[in-house]
């Protein structure tokens, strides 16, 4: 008789170990002759090996005693257990590790090492679960995956950008609505945020920086890797007009916005500009001065604006005329006589208002 074993999927040894007792004078064992077989079957169990072989057999007479074919489990490594998927992006889907096995098995699901379900588990949000998977057939040892502590499962955040989109206003105008652009997001979410910019309303050279903050207490922005761009505000120079607001001409004593004036020989007004367009609170800087000349003159002076320093500005100047009128005087004959058949005086006259 003989015991014999294999592990489930090795081949059957090219020859059974058998055991002859009774040979007498260190007679070989090939003095015997026989054929062993086994019961057909592959999986994990017992199978009878049997003799066949003549009972008188020389000097001998044989007594055959079946054995034992013994299939045992194979290790659980050749079960070709493997789990993936571990670790995927949100995309606001529900994701479950993928296991697969090289022959049929039962898989089976734990997050603490102990009970195990068929239930996969489940992440759609970012996090994580600690897991063991296990895949049994009778034919092989357990499979677990996971050792003695687990293996993490985990849904990572997905990447996305946050750009605040460049802005430009007008100095003096109230701010345009910020904004952000918004990319890599799942289709139907919207991430939270605030747009705002660096203080300032002055014109500047390269303009006012607008960030992104993304609100870290919503629940949709904690499954995306926010990376936030900055965008630009630019003030531009508001465009004025300064110029006068009326020719001015002479003969006038009272100096209005509509009509002013002076007479030849008299002082100059003083002259002035309105501004259009100019934001309240805020100066233009300029200047106002008119050619020189104090004669009466056809098309009178030019009065020019000369803009000052107005970083905030962009001044177009408007001239003016200033006019000279001729001064009025008065000539009055001085009275005179003479006798009959004298000859006439000189005549004379006195003459008023002469500068």
């Amino acid at each position: 008789g003989t015991s014999n074993t294999k592990k489930y999927l090795e081949e059957d040894p090219d020859k059974f170990d058998v055991t002859i007792d009774g040979l007498q004078y260190n007679e070989p064992v090939s003095k015997i002759a026989y054929t062993a077989t086994r019961v057909t079957g592959e999986d994990v169990g017992t199978y009878a090996i049997d003799f066949t072989g003549a009972a008188e057999q020389g000097n001998y007479a044989v007594t055959f005693v079946p054995g034992i074919f013994t299939i045992t489990k194979a290790d659980a490594t050749k079960l070709g257990l493997k789990v993936e998927d571990l670790t995927p992006t949100y995309d606001g889907k529900a994701h479950e590790p993928q296991v697969s096995v090289d022959y049929l098995a039962g898989i089976t699901y734990s997050t603490d090492g102990k009970v195990y379900t068929s239930v996969a588990p489940s992440l759609t949000n970012v996090g994580t679960k600690t897991i063991w998977v296990k895949a049994t057939n009778p034919n092989f040892e357990d499979a677990i995956f996971g050792g003695d502590s687990g293996e993490t499962f985990e849904v990572k955040a997905k990447a996305a950008t946050i750009k605040a989109n460049d802005a430009q206003k007008t100095f003096g105008d109230p701010d345009p609505e910020l904004s952000a652009t918004a990319t890599d997001v799942v289709k139907g979410e919207t991430l939270e945020y605030e747009v705002k910019r660096a203080e300032g309303e002055d014109v500047s050279d390269g303009g006012y920086t607008i960030s992104v903050t993304p609100d870290a207490d919503s629940d949709v922005n904690k499954n995306y890797l926010i990376t936030c761009e900055t965008g630009v505000l630019t003030i531009n120079k508001r465009v004025v007009t300064a110029g006068l607001p009326i020719d001015r001409t002479v003969a006038v004593t009272t100096f209005t916005a509509e009509d002013a004036a002076k007479v030849y020989g008299d002082a100059d007004p003083e002259f002035t500009a309105t501004v259009e367009n100019a934001v309240d609170g805020t100066d233009v800087n300029y200047t106002v001065a008119r050619e020189d000349g104090e004669d009466v003159k056809d098309g009178g002076y030019a009065i020019s604006v000369t803009p000052g320093e107005n970083a905030n500005y962009e001044v177009t100047p408007v001239s003016g005329t200033f006019t000279i009128n001729p001064k009025p005087i008065t000539v009055t004959a001085a009275d005179a006589s003479k006798t009959y058949g004298e000859a006439d005086p000189k005549l004379t006259a006195d003459v008023e208002g002469l500068v």
